[in-house]
Order: structure tokens, then C-alpha cells, then sequence
């Protein structure tokens, strides 16, 4: 971190929550975090969570009810192949693999 004002490094932050350059008293607020990004993969992982083991897969039923509990059609659709592609993983059935590959295909 360096001051704006005059690029010293020697800053600190004070009681009331701002930076202060120690070499000339100059202050700024912290700047916020964006943190859509986490909160973005939070909703993610847990209808992931919620809808990894419901069967059978039906790309779009699952997509829209995906998208009432709040995320993107494309993240949707991005859960939904992650579902199919764990079951397919866990089965041994050919016909079974190959319905779960159009849906990962077509989703």
C-alpha cells in the first residue's frame, strides 16, 4: 500500500477505519470488497448440493427450477451437466452413460 498523495509505503490505518500516510498525514477510506464473485459460487454449490442426487436428470425442469432459487440460466445449465457427468461417473450401465452424454451434450 502507498499514499496517493506523496507514494510513501509508510501507512497505517487508523482507529476510525482509514489509511494514514505517516510521512504526510494524508487519509483515505478503504476501499470495499466486491464479493459478488463468492457469494456467486456459494449459490452455485449449494443447489449443487441440493439437486445432485434427484433423478432422473431433466436438463430444462432443473434448470428452471434452478433459476426460480436465484442463479443464471448459463450457471444452471453449468450445475446440471456437472450432475449428469457425476452420474455417469457412478454408473456402469452403457445405455445409461450414453443418455447421461446427450444430456451433457444438449444442456
Amino acid at each position: 500500500m502507498a499514499c496517493p498523495k506523496c507514494g510513501s509505503r509508510d501507512v497505517r490505518i487508523s482507529p476510525s477505519g482509514k489509511y494514514v500516510c505517516n510521512s504526510c498525514g494524508y487519509s483515505w477510506q478503504i476501499p470495499m470488497a466486491d464479493l459478488e464473485w463468492a457469494q456467486r459460487i456459494f449459490r452455485v454449490e449449494k443447489l449443487y448440493e441440493e439437486f445432485k442426487d434427484v433423478r432422473p436428470i431433466d436438463c430444462a425442469r432443473m434448470k428452471g427450477e434452478m433459476v426460480k432459487k436465484g442463479v443464471s440460466e448459463d450457471d444452471a445449465a453449468k450445475i446440471v451437466r456437472r450432475i449428469a457427468r457425476r452420474a455417469a461417473r457412478l454408473t456402469n450401465d452403457k445405455r445409461e452413460k450414453d443418455a447421461l452424454a446427450a444430456i451433457i451434450e444438449g444442456c
